[in-house]
C-alpha cells in the first residue's frame, strides 16, 4: 500500500484530470473524522460520532450538530474542501497538498473536531482534547489552537489531531486566523505534526521553545529541532499558500529583526544559548525589542544560529519544492529520512537536507534541450546558503553548520563551492538586495533543473 500510495502521488503530479480524483482518494481513505459536541463533560461520557465521509463528499443531508449547528460552519466548510470534487466544491489545491503530506507515512489519522464556541473549559478525563496553545486557550476561554501529535508504532494510525469550531468560525479580531486560506495553512502544518516523529533536544525541558513555551515565526527558540519541526510543518503548508509577508526573501531585503528570549540558565555559549554564541561569533544585538528577549538583524545573524528560526528551513524547503516544481519531492525525501529525523544524535534537518540533494541530483529535467545535464544536487545548497545569507561559503561551513560530514555518497557538491556560489551571487542586483528570480531561480536555469524560456525541449 505504501508504494501505491507514493506512486499514485507521482502518477497524480503528472496527469491534472487524475490528479483531482486521485489525491481526494487518498484524502477520504487516509483521514478519519470524530466530532465532540460537549468536550466540558467527563471521560468516557463525551459525545464521540464519527462522521460519514462518503455523504459529505456526496453532498447528502448530514443528520449532526457538526452540520446542524451554524456554530460549526467552519468545521463543514473544511471538510466539504477536503472531501468533495472540485467541482462540487472542494478545494483541489488543498486535497493535493494534504494527500502529499499523508504519503509521508502511508498511516491514518484521526482527526477530532471539537464545538468549543461555548467556551467551556475542556473536562480534564477527556484525553483527546489538545488545546494546543496555552495562551491562546487562555485568552479566547479555552477553545482549542488546532494541534497535532504522533503516535509510536502504530501499525496503522500515524497520529491524531485536534481543532475546535471557535478557530475555524472565529473572524481574526475575535481569535480566529486572518484569512481561509490562512486558516488551511495552520491545518496543514499541524497534520505534518502527525507524520513526523522527531528527535527533540528533551533534555532543554520546559525551555525547547524559551520560557513563553511558545514559538513566533520570527523568534529563535533554543531547540533547533523544535525549529526545524515547526519550519517542516511550514514548508509543506506553504506550498497550499504562502502569505507574503512570511516570506525570508522580504525579511532579508528589510533586514528586519529576529528575536531570541533571555534563558535565566544560561552563562556560555552552550547549544541553546543563543545570545552567548551570537556574542562569540561578534554579532551585536540590534536592540529596540521588547523586555525579556534580544533582537538581532537577520543579515548578522550566524548561519548556525539563524536555523533556530522555523521559517529559515521552511523557505529552505519551500524553495526546492518551487525550483524542482514538486511537493511530492520534499514527500518522498522527508519519507527516506525519516528513521536517522527520530535519531537523538542527529540534528534532524541534516538527514532530510541529504535526501534532498540526493534526490536533485537525480532529477532530470525533461523539457531540457537534448544532450542537455542537470545539476540538480548543487540547488539545494544554494538556497540553503541564500536564506542564510550568504554565509556557507565552503563544504567545511555547511558541515559545521549541520552538524555532519559530506562524503561523495551524499552527492558531490564541492563544484558549488567552487564554481556555481559565484554564478549565483554574481546574479545579485547589488550586494543587499534578495531576489528569489534574479538569482535562485536565474542559477536553477543555469543547472539545467529549468529550462529558460526559447529553449528547444527533448522528447518528453
Amino acid at each position: 500500500m505504501k508504494k501505491l500510495l507514493m506512486s499514485l502521488i507521482v502518477f497524480a503530479t503528472i496527469l491534472t484530470p487524475q490528479a483531482e480524483a486521485g489525491y481526494r482518494e487518498i484524502v477520504l481513505e487516509k483521514l478519519e473524522f470524530f466530532y465532540i459536541d460537549n468536550p466540558g463533560n467527563a471521560f468516557p461520557g463525551y459525545a464521540a460520532t464519527e462522521i460519514n465521509k462518503l455523504k459529505i463528499s456526496r453532498g447528502d443531508t448530514i443528520n449532526n450538530p457538526l452540520w446542524t449547528n451554524p456554530d460549526n460552519d467552519g468545521l463543514q466548510a473544511l471538510l466539504e474542501d477536503l472531501l468533495r470534487e472540485p467541482s462540487r466544491g472542494g478545494d483541489a489545491r488543498l486535497q493535493r497538498v494534504v494527500a502529499t503530506v499523508l504519503a509521508i507515512t502511508s498511516k491514518k489519522v484521526r482527526i477530532f473536531l471539537y464545538h468549543d464556541n461555548a467556551n467551556s473549559a475542556h473536562h480534564a478525563t477527556l484525553p483527546i482534547y489538545m488545546p494546543g496553545n496555552g495562551t491562546y486557550a487562555a485568552g479566547h476561554g479555552n477553545a482549542a489552537w488546532p494541534s497535532g501529535n504522533t503516535y509510536r508504532n502504530d501499525p496503522t494510525y500515524t497520529g491524531l489531531f485536534g481543532i475546535g469550531s471557535y478557530f475555524n468560525t472565529a473572524g481574526l479580531n475575535a481569535g480566529g486566523w486572518t484569512t481561509e486560506k490562512e486558516k488551511k495553512v495552520v491545518f496543514i502544518h499541524e497534520l505534518v505534526h502527525t507524520q513526523l516523529d522527531l528527535a527533540l533536544e528533551s533534555t532543554l525541558t520546559t525551555n525547547m521553545y524559551g520560557p513563553d513555551g511558545g514559538h513566533t515565526f520570527w523568534e529563535m527558540i533554543p531547540s533547533r529541532n523544535s525549529a526545524f519541526d515547526e519550519g517542516i510543518a511550514n514548508a509543506f503548508a506553504f506550498r497550499y499558500y504562502l502569505p507574503p509577508a512570511f516570506s525570508v526573501t522580504s525579511a532579508l531585503n528589510a533586514d528586519r529583526k529576529l528575536y531570541a528570549e533571555d534563558i535565566a540558565s544560561c552563562a556560555s555559549a552552550t547549544p541553546h544559548c543563543l545570545q552567548h554564541r551570537l556574542a562569540a561569533d561578534s554579532v551585536a544585538s540590534a536592540g529596540g525589542c521588547s523586555a525579556g528577549t534580544d533582537c538581532y538583524k537577520i543579515r548578522d545573524i550566524s548561519a548556525d544560529v539563524i536555523l533556530h528560526n522555523e521559517m529559515i528551513p521552511a523557505n529552505v524547503l519551500y524553495q526546492v519544492c518551487a525550483q524542482f516544481r514538486s511537493t511530492s519531492m520534499l514527500a518522498r525525501a522527508t519519507r527516506r529520512a525519516k528513521a536517522d529525523m527520530a535519531n537523538s544524535s542527529n540534528y534532524t534537518f541534516m538527514p532530510l537536507f541529504k535526501e534532498l540533494t540526493k534526490a536533485a541530483n537525480n532529477y532530470h529535467n525533461r523539457s531540457n534541450p537534448s544532450g542537455t545535464r542537470t545539476h540538480g544536487q548543487f540547488m539545494p545548497v544554494a538556497i540553503l546558503d541564500y536564506y542564510t545569507g550568504y554565509k556557507i561559503d565552503s563544504k567545511a561551513s555547511l558541515e559545521t553548520v549541520l552538524g555532519t560530514t559530506w562524503s561523495a555518497t551524499d552527492t558531490n557538491i564541492d563544484d558549488y563551492f567552487s564554481r556555481h556560489r559565484a554564478t549565483l551571487t554574481g546574479f545579485r542586483p547589488n550586494a543587499t538586495t534578495w531576489h528569489v528570480g534574479n538569482q535562485l531561480s536565474r542559477l536553477s536555469q543555469h543547472l539545467h533543473v529549468r529550462t529558460p524560456q526559447g529553449a528547444t525541449a527533448s522528447n518528453k
